[in-house]
């Protein structure tokens, strides 16, 4: 056993990694089938040392053989070898003794300026692929744990993956996204959670036959974005084990909705076992008993369509869908509320509306109430007291004949407000393909919903769908 497990705890982005886990290392470069064997008996030593001086000194030879592995692996790049490539033939072509006492023809000068742009060009995309920023904190899984590579360096992987992702939108990290697409992620999509790579990338760096089990958000179950993750679970990994906590919140710091999963490094050929926490568990009472008690065999579809309740409500669901025509298949239009591009100025709670009214009365003309998707129930409303400056394009407001409000707009800043498209300020509407400037005291254009016997407008969060006719036949 390990007396030094701080070996083991590692940090950094462990989706992002330079090098990738099936590359041949060994082949790219003699120094890594050389030192490979050296450092895993480095770490193994470090395990079990007790001198602190040896252990330093165990800590500096791994670092400096990490930075040789990456070193010597960075000049196998694509881009280093073409720099080098031209680098030679412009030496050999142009800087030797003969050619400086004899004047170039014009084909050598274009020869030669020819190769200064085109090594010039590649020392660039070079440079930038040493210093981009994607790769600051990247995780290199082959360096940072070698017990998981066999004696030639191949990546074996691990026995066990166990975690706990975070949530967030890969919409709101945009400066990954293009190291996303080309690292080939399968799950990723633009507006995607970040914890559905985390499952890919999980069931990489195990071992065939591998468990994995993490608690994330089961937002993968109902969202459009999570039909990735379900293709990918189909074709890669056989659940086993999936805990279902919706009707009930029993984290005292959690605010979404979660589930808890064990999966299984394979191809997915089975039915696994679901259960439904509900508020029929009593929290603080055995887990284990209330999932063996409330567990189904869940069969996965031939579709994307998981649905997870309990055993009598997915045999209702199946009854249901045979012989019937599902919404997909009506022409239905999906409508989303408003995106003002800023919501902090636009959209003001109970005590700004009633100061800018105060102000100037005629202020309430144009300060509506608001529904965002939270607010949104089963069968319901909940109305968070949230309203919004309704400076739409299509009712042509002069914003001078609103003088506190406009004050209020004018506080985050004119370049702020404005649709030019700069950086910092908000996004360019596209008409027809088009983008054009709109001046800074308009808001962006939707319509109200009427819910409920009243009219609100809707944020972008809040989705609805609408039919333009009703089927003649009824619905089966």
């Amino acid at each position: 056993m390990s007396i030094n497990p701080d070996i083991n705890i590692k940090t950094g982005n462990s989706l992002i990694s330079r090098f990738g886990l099936d590359e041949d290392l060994k082949a790219a470069t003699p120094y890594f089938e050389k030192k490979i064997l050296e450092y895993k008996s480095w770490v193994k030593d470090y395990k079990h040392e007790v001198d602190k001086d040896k252990k330093r000194g165990i800590q500096q030879l791994m670092a400096d053989l990490k930075k040789g592995f990456l070193s010597k692996i960075t000049d196998r790049n694509p881009t280093k070898i073409k720099v080098d490539k031209l680098s030679k033939e412009f030496l050999n072509k142009y800087v030797n003794e003969k050619l400086f006492s004899q004047n170039l023809t014009d084909a050598q000068k274009k020869d030669k300026e020819r190769l200064d742009k085109e090594i010039e060009k590649l020392n660039k995309e070079l440079e930038a692929y040493i210093k981009s920023p994607v790769y600051n904190n990247a995780f290199e899984w082959r360096f940072e744990f070698p017990e998981v590579l066999d004696d030639d360096g191949n990546f074996v992987g691990f026995d066990i993956v166990i975690g706990n992702p975070p949530y967030i939108s890969l919409s709101k990290i945009k400066g990954q996204a293009e190291y996303f697409v080309k690292a080939g992620y399968k799950t990723y999509s633009k507006g995607a959670d970040i914890y559905c790579l985390f499952y890919e990338r999980g069931n990489q760096i195990l071992k065939e036959c591998g468990f994995l089990t993490y608690i994330t958000s089961n937002s993968w179950l109902k969202s459009i974005y999570g039909d990735l993750l379900k293709n990918y679970f189909s074709e890669n990994m056989q659940p086993i084990n999936l805990l279902n906590i919706a009707d009930i919140q029993i984290f005292d710091e959690a605010t979404v909705e979660s589930n808890i999963i064990i999966l299984q490094k394979k191809k997915c050929t089975q039915s696994f076992k679901v259960a439904n926490l509900s508020k029929q568990y009593e929290i603080g009472s055995s887990l284990l008993a209330y999932v063996a008690h409330n567990s189904y065999e869940f069969n996965v579809p031939k579709t994307t369509d998981w649905v997870i309740g309990n055993e009598a409500y997915a045999n209702l669901k199946r009854k249901m869908e045979i012989g019937s025509k599902l919404l997909k298949d009506f022409k239905v239009n999906i409508n989303f509320g408003i995106k003002t591009g800023f919501n902090e100025a636009f959209i003001i709670n109970e005590a700004t509306k009633n100061k800018l009214i105060a102000t100037d009365a005629n202020s309430a003309k144009i300060i509506k109430p608001i529904l965002r998707g939270r607010d949104l129930k089963r069968y319901s409303h909940t109305f968070s007291n949230l309203w919004i400056i309704s400076t739409f394009p299509s009712l042509k407001i002069d914003i001078e004949k609103y003088p506190s409000i406009q004050s209020h707009l004018l506080m985050f800043g004119k370049s702020r407000l404005e649709q030019s498209g700069d950086p910092g300020s908000r996004k360019k509407p596209i008409t027809n393909g088009l983008k054009h400037k709109i001046p800074f005291h308009t808001g962006a254009t939707s319509t109200s919903k009427k819910l409920f016997g009243e009219k609100f407008p809707t944020s972008q969060s809040f989705h609805m769908t609408t039919v333009n006719t009703l089927p003649k036949q009824p619905l089966s």
